[in-house]
């Protein structure tokens, strides 16, 4: 029994620091792996799928489009913090900023996102951050540190290809037509397919400290903070539980010191929205070239 105890022991330890050496290694190469964008661009889009979708920036030329989908403010700040680092072209930062955003918002509590998200960011996060998430998380980072190993051999495996390891966000165009079941499931049942509508209008703690953290490291960095509504569909910004004018009051007494572009209205066909929330290809290539061809810059709330 004794015999079993010390074997087991030994194991335990021998586990303990490959799993300690795993983590300190992939930290320590995505330390020195920087995020580096073209010269030429100097506007950083950074936030969830309604960004995500919203520019191509293959056709609004001076940004880079870095968004992921259900991002929360927590991740893109880890995020935009990496890349200021290293890419001191960039003098614009927009973040993408709606009601679901700020109301009732579940991404940072969400244990499926942890899944997704923990392995790719614990690279980047400052100690606090790390207590932070380990401590509403600890469990489910445990329960699935088989994906810190896997995302650490495909590091390893891209390293040597030489390509990007930090795939953190980019431009995805959207090609499905949802829009005209989106109308059809409103108007018979009154929901709204593929979104999750704020169950309360109240602000969630963990966003509104994180977009704080966010204007404070643009403003250390003396890089602009430009917040972002992008184009919708009015069913969704009509519904009374989406919360627009409690969004709009939120905006006004808590970030009126931030610059906010609310595009939110801006006229677009039928054919250009995959759903009421987000675009379809087609509509990012006519909003893309919009900011492309336009002043947008002297547009304000």
């Amino acid at each position: 029994m004794k015999l079993f105890i010390n074997s087991f022991l030994n194991f335990s330890l021998i586990f303990l620091t490959i799993i300690f050496l795993i983590i300190s290694l992939n930290k320590l190469i995505i330390k020195f792996t920087p995020i580096n964008f073209s010269s030429d661009k100097n506007i950083l889009l950074i936030g969830d799928s309604n960004s995500e979708t919203a520019v191509n920036d293959s056709v609004f030329k001076r940004a880079v489009n870095f968004s992921s989908p259900a991002e929360s403010y927590f991740y893109s700040y880890l995020k935009l913090n990496k890349i200021l680092a290293n890419n001191n072209n960039l003098d614009t930062v927009l973040l993408s900023f709606s009601p679901h955003n700020i109301f009732d918002n579940k991404w940072f509590e969400n244990r499926n996102f942890v899944r997704h998200h923990f392995c790719r960011y614990y690279t980047i996060m400052n100690y606090s951050d790390f207590i932070l998430v380990t401590k509403h998380h600890f469990k489910t980072i445990i329960h699935n540190f088989n994906s810190i190993i896997l995302q650490f051999i495909k590091n390893i495996y891209r390293k040597y290809k030489g390509e990007d390891m930090l795939k953190l966000g980019g431009f995805t165009a959207l090609k499905t037509e949802m829009l005209e079941e989106s109308i059809r499931s409103l108007e018979k049942k009154n929901q709204i397919i593929n979104f999750r509508l704020p169950t309360k209008l109240d602000p969630t703690p963990i966003e509104t400290i994180y977009l704080n953290k966010i204007y404070q490291l643009c403003d250390k960095k003396q890089v602009k903070l430009i917040l972002i509504n992008f184009p919708k569909r009015q069913e969704l910004l009509n519904h009374k539980n989406y919360g627009i004018k409690e969004f709009h009051k939120f905006y006004e007494k808590n970030f009126q010191h931030i610059n906010y572009f609310d595009f939110s209205c801006f006229s677009m066909t039928d054919n250009m929205y995959s759903d009421f929330f987000h675009l379809h290809e087609r509509g990012a290539l006519y909003f893309s070239k919009f900011l492309e061809k336009n002043k947008w810059e002297k547009f304000r709330y």
